[in-house]
């Protein structure tokens, strides 16, 4: 298994929300981020940030149940946030920040849920 398992392997576990290399010893880390700065070497701020839990991401997005990075994109509910999200953030309402739009939308999922 280890002969299978490469430094890109390795850099999508510390991106995984979930594993967030946690079970990766150092070198696997190390090979991981030296693949990072060869591969992608625009990323390193971003995955720095990610890491840390600090920049765009936000501490809900680590610890809360509905983890919102490890979303399954083909559940139906999710299709229904995201068609949402395209009547709420149109070419019409472009300058509507992403925060913003992402309020509306839970705005608008909460008050047309059917109980």
């Amino acid at each position: 298994m280890k002969q299978a398992l490469t430094p890109a392997h390795f850099l999508a576990n510390i991106l995984d929300p979930m594993a967030r290399g946690g079970k990766l010893s150092q070198e696997e880390v190390d090979s991981a981020l030296e693949f990072r700065d060869k591969c992608y070497p625009k990323c390193m701020a971003t995955i720095i940030n990610y890491r840390a839990q600090s920049g765009p991401f936000k501490l809900y997005m680590f610890t809360s149940k509905l983890n919102v990075l490890g979303a399954v994109a083909s559940s139906a509910g999710t299709e229904r946030v995201f068609s949402t999200f395209g009547i709420v953030h149109s070419k019409l309402k472009s300058r509507l920040g992403a925060e913003k739009a992402g309020k509306l939308v839970f705005i608008y999922k909460v008050l047309n849920t059917e109980h």
